[in-house]
């Protein structure tokens, strides 16, 4: 067996110095350092991606997965722009109409954002994507149906109970029931993601190994029910004029707002890194090696 056998056929950097080492013998030795070869190939390769389903355009599926994610996300976060404002204002003591006008805007804005991640979602499963359709499942369809009924909800529900003027903020009662509404159309979007995140997930790497998505959509779930049940302690508290379950229940609301913007962050990085996998994916040993090199386990790749 020579130097040659069983050579690298792409650009392959040693994972101590960097060397190139691209046309060596994978079961060689980096020149430069001495590493052994097969440790930076085994370290590049993703052997799990033989088992994964190839789509037939990863650009756009991850482009896709990217605008889906984050138009849902910033429809969550603006809504939180009008009642941010009314509470810096009730704190200032300074009221006003501008609270009442962005949490009319950030229901208007929300719709048309579900819209578009609507839209961007039916990309990332196109008909010509049939195996991915079927290992999808109905949960595809959960997350687009789910997505309307959603903006569906943001734009029907407060005038449907009585809001009228976009200059006043509506009775607690309407809030509570857009927001209730709200939570329950959101379920099946989240659970859609979650199937989808476990799915495109698996040609990931840094996904697999970390099992991130499951424990984001669940946390999300968790904190946006916090924000349900505090905010609408907060205006029943203030009809009783109970100031300090008032305050703790401000408190709450706001704790839990965060937790859900930090879920949302967390959800778009494991997005991200997702969509960095299926545009750059990791190739697996066999593609690497001209031949069919022996399979080893290199235990300590130091000379």
């Amino acid at each position: 067996m020579t130097s040659t056998d069983f050579p690298i056929t792409q650009d392959l950097s040693c994972r101590r110095c960097g060397y190139q080492l691209r046309g060596l013998s994978v079961l060689g030795r980096c020149p430069e350092c001495g590493a052994a070869a097969m440790a930076s190939v085994v370290m590049a390769a993703d052997p799990g991606l033989r088992e994964m389903v190839r789509l037939s355009r990863p650009g756009r599926c991850a482009l896709a997965l990217m605008v889906t994610m984050m138009a849902i996300s910033a429809a969550v976060l603006v809504q939180f722009i009008g009642p941010a404002i009314a509470l810096v204002q009730e704190l200032r003591d300074q009221p006003g109409p501008l609270g009442a006008l962005w949490l009319a805007r950030g229901w208007w804005m929300a719709a048309a954002l579900l819209l578009i991640a609507l839209g961007a979602s039916l990309a990332i499963a196109p008909r010509r994507e049939a195996l991915l359709r079927a290992e999808w499942g109905r949960r595809r369809v959960a997350l687009q149906v789910g997505l309307l009924l959603w903006a569906i909800t943001v734009l029907v529900i407060p005038p449907a109970f009585g809001w009228r003027a976009p200059d006043q903020f509506p009775d607690p009662f309407v809030l509570i029931i857009t927001t209730a509404w709200q939570l329950l159309c959101a379920m099946a979007p989240l659970g859609g993601l979650r199937s989808l995140f476990s799915i495109l997930g698996q040609r990931s790497r840094k996904w697999r190994e970390g099992r991130q998505g499951r424990q984001g959509v669940d946390a999300l779930v968790g904190a946006a029910g916090g924000v349900l049940v505090f905010s609408t302690a907060v205006p029943m508290m203030a009809s009783l004029r109970i100031e300090m379950l008032h305050t703790l229940a401000v408190f709450l609301t706001v704790a839990s707002a965060a937790v859900l913007g930090l879920g949302l962050l967390y959800l778009v990085m494991n997005a991200w890194w997702i969509a960095r996998s299926l545009m750059s994916p990791a190739v697996t040993i066999e593609s690497m090696v001209e031949g069919e090199a022996p399979r080893s386990t290199v235990h300590d790749p130091r000379p």
